[in-house]
């Protein structure tokens, strides 16, 4: 999509942040931001040159430290800079409270809706976007993929979330992209009227539903208060550590996905089969440095935007550096129903390993 910047930064425990950006005009949002994952943020925001920048917490974390702070602080010299939260935060670091309906500025392209979502806790929030002709929300912890977020936090209820779920997620277009905030599972994305069919909670009536809440069983790390704390503090001390961080929802298991190796890549490129997509979803800088020839490069964060295009293709094969990432594109794929999606195991590294040819710009 022209002039929309979309990343997805993970971190190892699971959490995924999101930037995005009106590249026209310079005008970005960073939703869920972890300290974990502050210095990749910085660098995208840097190499996107944005100037007017949204820092959003979707509500207050109890899993990992919110960067929200420390990016105004670093940013403030070369960007104009908003934190935001939803209205019911008791958090002191938003300089706006969102309601539900709310709009957020994103450029004259994109639409951004708040949605108040309150279950997993009180100030819980979703962003619903509309941009080039795409319709993707921002679910925070409150629905994630084949699962939704635990009930058993403070200021947590199962029956309010029962409500957001199925009265202000689930009214949305089906056809919308859901977007996590966590990965426990592996998958990157997923569509509404996939979780509708696959996601077990879903599927639940209410009373199902809140028993199922109740005696969900979840680990907690000790350290939760100390991170609560900091994200609602409005100027908090730098932590020492980033602890281990407190599992937010069920994960789902993740089935086999189908794999080929680099020796069967190369005589399928070398076949220059017409038919078939060879996928590099590694970042352009990585790819710049050293590429499988034959490959064009799709970064993991937009391959969403290109599935008409692997949905056309007789076989689609992905790569990346190991073949991690390009195995999460291939289970997510799969999961969405694409039966010709398949992951090169060894990626770059297992090609150079056995003495192939590379190419650098």
């Amino acid at each position: 999509m022209k002039d929309f910047f979309f990343q997805i930064i993970r971190s190892d425990e699971g959490c995924r942040s999101y930037v995005l950006a009106d590249s026209g005009t310079k005008r970005g949002l960073v939703w869920d931001p972890s300290l974990a994952g502050l210095e990749s943020t910085l660098e995208v925001v840097a190499e996107q040159g944005l100037t007017h920048l949204i820092l959003a917490d979707s509500h207050t974390h109890a899993d990992h430290f919110s960067a929200t702070a420390e990016l105004a602080k670093r940013l403030r010299d070369v960007a104009k800079v908003e934190i935001v939260m939803g209205e019911k935060t008791e958090s002191e670091r938003p300089g706006r409270r969102l309601r539900d309906g709310d709009r957020l500025d994103m450029g004259p392209k994109m639409q951004a809706v708040v949605l108040a979502t309150p279950g997993h806790t009180e100030d819980s929030i979703c962003l619903y976007i509309e941009v080039g002709g795409e319709k993707l929300v921002l679910t925070g912890d409150s629905l994630l993929i084949g699962s939704s977020g635990r009930t058993d936090f403070p200021g947590a209820s199962a029956e309010a979330l029962y409500h957001s779920l199925h009265e202000k997620i689930m009214k949305l277009p089906g056809t919308t992209w859901l977007f996590p905030g966590h990965d426990y599972s592996g998958y990157l994305f997923s569509r509404l009227e996939v979780e509708a069919k696959q996601n077990s909670q879903l599927a639940m009536d209410k009373s199902e539903f809140l028993l199922f809440k109740q005696n969900e069983v979840l680990d907690c790390t000790p350290v939760v208060p100390k991170i609560v704390d900091f994200n609602r503090a409005s100027s908090p001390s730098a932590p020492m550590h980033i602890p281990a961080a407190a599992i937010c929802a069920r994960s789902e298991p993740v089935p086999g996905v189908r794999s080929i190796g680099t020796d069967e890549l190369r005589s399928l490129i070398g076949e220059h089969s017409k038919k078939s997509l060879f996928i590099d979803v590694r970042e352009p800088d990585e790819v710049n440095k050293a590429r499988i020839p034959g490959l064009q490069n799709i970064p993991l964060s937009l391959v969403w935007t290109k599935l008409p295009e692997i949905a056309a293709s007789e076989s689609a094969y992905f790569s990346c550096q190991s073949g991690r990432r390009s195995g999460m594109v291939t289970a997510t794929l799969a999961r969405l129903g694409f039966s010709n999606a398949i992951n090169v195991a060894g990626g770059i590294q297992g090609w150079m390993a056995r003495g192939y040819h590379v190419e650098a710009s």
